[in-house]
């Protein structure tokens, strides 16, 4: 635009009301796409078998307008300095050869990227199979981020010729214009790329870690519960599950019950603090649960 006779003023002013237009459309789609996430994770967590709160989402002005408001001022504080930067470039500074961004071919980078990746792979496979150990997995998945941070600008020039190859035919002189431009600057594309590549793992991270838990405490519960089906109601607090207590009597009864024993939720008072404590008959329990043992004097 500089080139084309173009202000600063114009420039800097151009530039941030792009900056402006993407900070609004990109704020409204992250709200909607957080209000979205709520809701599947408010259908997730009864699904998997952990209980939730019954009722509707609960979303109000503050929870609207503090999410929009963040997103427009750190869009707008990003696009500031590049924004008066580009006003101040001369007419023909851009089309100089000092203005072509050569981090792909950099060999020092492909190196350097290649070394952190084999690093990574070494001790998240160290920390999952060898010596299984939560601490030597996250510092993979650690190393493996900055080995993408670092090698991004290196392959993102292949990437963007294999995938953009397509758009050229189908988007025409816009889609190789597209192309092009992405090629123009590694640097620049693997930074875009890699806010989207921190975004997906930190999806993978909540994936994993819900997948896990559920997994520990299907575990735990298949090792200690002896019985074919448990009964039970959700519930929050000390009050109980909203069960009879004439259910497990009634249970207990039926001909194709073997042995049913109940269990009580309740509040007492121990050492002059209230504490939370289940009940139930412990000579009765000892069939459907396998209660651990451990020694010890009175």
């Amino acid at each position: 635009m500089r080139a084309l006779g173009a202000s600063r003023r114009q420039v800097t002013a151009g530039t941030l009301a792009e900056a402006s237009a993407v900070a609004l459309t990109a704020s409204a789609a992250g709200l909607a796409g957080g209000i979205a996430i709520a809701a599947g994770l408010q259908a997730l967590f009864p699904a998997i078998g952990f209980p939730f709160p019954d009722g509707a989402l609960v979303i109000g002005a503050s929870s609207m307008l503090l999410p929009l408001a963040v997103g427009i001022v750190v869009s707008l504080g990003s696009a500031l300095l590049p924004a008066v930067r580009a006003g101040r470039i001369a007419p023909l500074a851009a089309l100089r050869e000092t203005a072509v961004d050569t981090s792909g071919a950099s060999r020092a980078r492909k190196v350097t990227g290649t070394a952190l990746i084999a690093l990574a792979l070494a001790v998240t496979l160290t920390g999952v199979l060898l010596f299984p150990s939560v601490w030597s997995a996250g510092t993979g998945a650690v190393l493996a981020l900055a080995a993408f941070v670092v090698l991004g600008p290196a392959v993102s020039g292949t990437a963007v010729r294999v995938l953009g190859a397509p758009l050229e035919r189908l988007r025409g002189v816009t889609g190789g214009l597209a192309r092009r431009n992405a090629l123009r600057s590694p640097r620049r594309t693997a930074a875009t790329a890699g806010a989207l590549m921190t975004g997906v793992a930190v999806v993978s991270l909540f994936t994993v870690f819900g997948a896990s838990l559920k997994a520990t405490m299907d575990q735990t519960v298949s090792r200690s519960f002896a019985g074919d089906v448990a009964v039970s109601a959700p519930s929050f607090g000390a009050g109980g599950s909203g069960l009879s207590p004439r259910l497990a009597g009634a249970v207990q009864g039926l001909p194709e019950v073997d042995s049913a024993v109940g269990l009580g939720k309740g509040v007492a008072e121990v050492d002059g603090q209230g504490r939370a404590l289940t009940v139930t008959d412990p000579a009765a329990l000892e069939g459907p649960v396998v209660l651990p043992r451990t020694p010890g004097s009175k």
